[in-house]
């Protein structure tokens, strides 16, 4: 699945830990969005169902089990080259997630570095604008599920 210069938008998933008042951040590898901070996730494959699809995209890059436990928001993520090509578009579910079992992250590649940070010190950090807008919509404490 090609991410650069897709043909269509490409679905993507996102989560929000809050773990004993910290929310887990990864600093990423690859770009889009190289060297930023961001909630972790990655992109849902061919069949697979969303909630499916952020279990095994945590479980690949940070070895950890968790249980999605409802959708918080859709953001979106587009950007443009110098000749105005789409050059990333993504679709991104953005889910509250509980952990499970073992608390221990293994990064993957794809994870430069890993952080448990306050909500409010996370917005000082070079986050990815669809990250601080969910952080910032979190700290609000204007979350809410929206497939209950």
């Amino acid at each position: 699945m090609r991410k650069e210069y897709p043909c269509l938008p490409l679905v993507s998933v996102s989560a929000l830990i809050n773990y004993k008042e910290k929310i887990l951040l990864i600093k990423r590898a690859k770009d889009p969005a190289k060297g930023l901070w961001s909630l972790p996730g990655g992109l849902v494959e061919l069949g697979e169902k969303t909630k499916n699809s952020i279990r095994r995209e945590l479980l690949e890059e940070l070895g950890l089990s968790v249980k999605p436990t409802c959708l918080i928001g859709v953001e979106e993520y587009i950007e443009s080259d110098s000749c105005n090509r789409v050059r990333y578009h993504f679709v991104i579910l953005v889910y509250l997630v509980k952990l499970m079992g073992c608390k221990k992250i293994t990064p993957s590649n794809e994870v430069v570095d890993y952080r448990w940070i306050n909500p409010k010190e996370a917005l000082k950090m070079s986050l990815t604008a669809t990250s601080q807008k969910v952080i910032k919509r979190f700290i609000s404490g204007k979350v809410v599920c929206l497939d209950s």
